[in-house]
């Protein structure tokens, strides 16, 4: 198995998680709570999608269901969960902060490539979430700063910290398009490399495995595309979640 890919994604998980989902939490969760979560050093995981159900409670939020692809949840501190949005959140949904032991972790990330990463489900059975452990996916940010404007689901173009929708469209297709070009070249490479490269216990085929997977993620995936011609055409975007 090539840890190379696998490594360098969970490395980037716990390197933005005081970017890229703090940046949803920080700017979308009440002003204290963001002060409380400030100095903590925690690593995260999340997995908002399929968003599954919660019932309102005295208190905030009792959570049910099953997650995907819970990349790094094996060595998170905390995770988040997607759950319904209500009138509160105008439609969006919410995201709920978990620790770990309150979940179950099922592990069945047997996959053709990036197998480190540990992207299993989650499962909550009756979990209880304090509102104030909850945020907007999408909302208005809290915290009215440059850093705070960044697209939070374009992780992957980290040269603009504001940028507008047909910016962040150009930015969405061009992560898509790069995970489609390595995959090619890494394909061409085995078919320049003989019939060497044909044997499981060779190198590329590893890697093979490791550029397959990328290009499948939601982030990456072909309705990218669709998502950012709609953009351009003035139409909102064909996909959630795509600013």
């Amino acid at each position: 198995m090539a840890q190379d890919g696998s490594d360098a994604f969970a490395e980037t998980l716990a390197e933005l998680a005081e970017r890229r989902q703090e940046f949803r939490e920080r700017r979308h969760v009440p002003r204290d709570f963001v002060d409380r979560l400030k100095g903590l050093g925690l690593y995260r995981a999340a997995t908002l999608f399929p968003i599954q159900q919660a019932t309102p409670t005295e208190r905030g939020f009792r959570v049910s269901g099953r997650w995907k692809f819970a990349s790094g949840c094996m060595a998170a501190d905390i995770v988040c969960v997607g759950i319904p949005g209500d009138d509160a959140t105008s439609g969006k949904p919410r995201g709920a902060l978990v620790r770990p032991g309150r979940l179950e972790i099922v592990q069945d990330w047997d996959v053709v490539g990036m197998q480190g990463t540990g992207s299993f489900d989650l499962i909550a059975k009756d979990v209880e979430v304090d509102r104030e452990w909850t945020f907007i996916r999408g909302g208005e940010p809290v915290i009215d700063e440059p850093l705070y404007r960044y697209p939070a689901i374009t992780y992957a173009a980290q040269s603009l910290s504001v940028v507008s929708a047909e910016q962040n469209a150009h930015l969405r297709l061009s992560a898509a398009y790069l995970a489609r070009t390595s995959s090619e070249v890494v394909h061409r490479i085995v078919s320049l490399s003989g019939t060497a490269a044909i044997y499981r216990d060779h190198p590329l085929q590893a890697l093979l495995g490791d550029v397959l997977v990328p290009q499948e993620h939601a982030f990456l995936s072909p309705a990218m595309y669709d998502a950012a011609g709609a953009v351009f055409m003035g139409l909102p975007p064909t996909v959630p979640s795509f600013r």
